[in-house]
């Protein structure tokens, strides 16, 4: 396995010895930092799709699935500016 994925699959990543009774715990910063995103807008919506309507915000998870997508069109408008610059 390299540092940062194996030839075979792009997804796999090496995790931190963060062992808890043999668990793994994973926190969102440990994911942001094995796949990193190009803009905030970008990780503000992938961050929202990680726990709809699970989190403390007590937002649905309609609502949270509706916010993500606007993020993530707010992140890819973003990258098409900077590309026609």
């Amino acid at each position: 396995m390299t540092d940062k994925h194996t030839k075979e699959n792009n997804y796999i990543r090496k995790l931190t010895q963060r062992a808890i009774n043999n668990n793994y715990m994973v926190d969102w910063y440990d994911i942001d930092s094995m796949w990193p995103l190009e803009n905030s807008a970008l990780i503000h919506g992938r961050k929202k799709l990680s726990a709809p309507g699970g989190r403390s915000g007590g937002k649905s998870y309609i609502q949270d699935i509706e916010e993500s997508i606007w993020s993530l069109q707010e992140g890819l408008k973003l990258l098409k500016e900077k590309q026609t610059k």
